[in-house]
C-alpha cells in the first residue's frame, strides 16, 4: 500500500475510534449502569482490535504515519476507574491518550500468560458461546494485568486479552 492510501485509511480509522468514544460518552448519560458497562466492554474490545489493525497493517509499513515521537504518549482511549480492584461501575472516559502498541504490551502479556490458573480459565472460555462467562474471564485478566501494571487502560486490557490468544 502506498503512503497516501495508508494515510487516508488511518484518518478514517481514527475517525471511527473518535465516533466510538463519542458514542460511549453519549451512552454513559443515557443508559443504566449495567447496560453502559456491557456497551463499554464491547466498544473497548472493538477499539483494541482497531488499534491492533492500525499497528499491524499501517504503522509497521509506514512508521511516520503514527505522528508520534518517542517523547509523546501513545494511545487513543483511556478508561480509568477511581476504585481499587475490580469494579462493576462504569469508569469515566478520558480521550486522546494513546494506547500502547502490541510490542509495548508484550512483556505484560508474558507475565499474565505465566499465571497458570488464569490461562487455564482463558483457554476454557475461548470460543465459548457463553458471553457472560467470556466477559468475566476477560475482566479477570484485565484486573490481574492492572495489578501488575496500574497504568493499564481498559482498552489496553482488551487488547491484552486478544494478544493472550497467541500464548494459548
Amino acid at each position: 500500500m502506498d503512503t497516501k492510501s495508508a494515510h487516508t485509511i488511518k484518518q478514517h480509522v481514527e475517525r471511527a475510534i473518535e465516533e466510538l468514544s463519542l458514542a460511549l460518552t453519549l451512552a454513559k448519560e443515557a443508559s443504566p449502569a449495567d447496560e453502559f458497562l456491557r456497551l463499554r466492554t464491547s466498544v473497548g474490545d472493538i477499539i483494541a482490535r482497531i488499534d491492533t489493525m492500525l499497528q499491524d497493517n499501517i504503522y509497521n509499513d509506514h512508521p511516520g504515519l503514527d505522528g508520534m515521537s518517542e517523547e509523546k504518549p501513545r494511545g487513543v482511549l483511556k478508561l480509568v476507574s477511581e476504585k481499587v480492584g475490580p469494579s462493576r461501575d462504569p469508569a469515566p472516559i478520558v480521550a486522546h491518550e494513546t494506547m500502547r502498541t502490541s510490542a509495548e504490551l508484550d512483556p505484560l502479556v508474558k507475565q499474565v500468560a505465566a499465571n497458570g490458573s488464569l490461562m487455564r480459565k482463558f483457554r476454557e472460555t475461548v470460543g465459548c458461546d457463553d458471553e457472560a462467562r467470556v466477559r468475566a474471564v476477560i475482566d479477570e485478566i484485565r484486573s490481574y494485568a492492572a495489578s501488575i501494571d496500574p497504568k493499564l487502560t481498559y482498552a489496553e486490557g482488551a487488547k491484552l486479552a486478544l494478544l493472550l490468544a497467541d500464548y494459548r
